[in-house]
């Protein structure tokens, strides 16, 4: 048992010096927070955030690799929550200065009505550099099957937009 400790943390600690930074973003889905989702009774301001910790690979050519964890938190009927990770890769050096495109894949799992459902997700962001706080604007699809168990809806795969900002740590 205190080897595999020491080996996991060996892996951790390599990796934790294999990153050239590390980014906190927090995204509120703009739908819920401006007109809320009045075919399911969510007012205007109902809570939808992402968190999501970005680990960012050595800059290339082009851009650079990020692994994260994220949460997702949705203060509707049964809670919504999901836990994830992902990885994905963010372009930058673009024709527009400061500017930045990622497109990223994660898996993870819904936790809602004290169930649990496993979920894929996909988004694809916009990204702009102040220096040191980025501005953001991030499309997510999202597998729900949630939404399956509980409302026997078919179309499992949900669009989201959210804006949001990305802090330097």
């Amino acid at each position: 048992m205190k080897s595999m400790i020491m080996i996991m943390l060996l892996v951790f600690g390599l990796n934790a010096n294999a990153q050239d930074g590390i980014e906190l973003a927090v995204y509120q889905d703009l739908k819920f927070a401006t007109i809320g989702d009045s075919e399911r009774g969510y007012k205007a301001g109902t809570t939808d955030v992402v968190l999501r910790l970005r680990m960012m690979g050595f800059q290339d050519r082009y851009g650079y690799t990020i692994v994260f964890p994220e949460y997702e938190y949705a203060d509707i009927d049964g809670t919504y929550k999901r836990y994830g990770a992902g990885v994905g890769y963010v372009l930058n050096q673009l024709v527009i200065e400061n500017l930045e495109v990622d497109a990223t894949v994660s898996y993870g799992f819904i936790d809602r009505y004290s169930k649990t459902f496993f979920s894929f997700g996909l988004t694809s962001s916009l990204n702009y550099d102040l220096g040191g706080l980025k501005i953001s604007a991030k499309g997510q699809l999202t597998q729900r099957n949630d939404l399956k168990a509980f409302y026997s809806e078919s179309n499992i795969w949900k669009p989201s937009f959210f804006i949001g900002i990305l802090i330097k740590l």
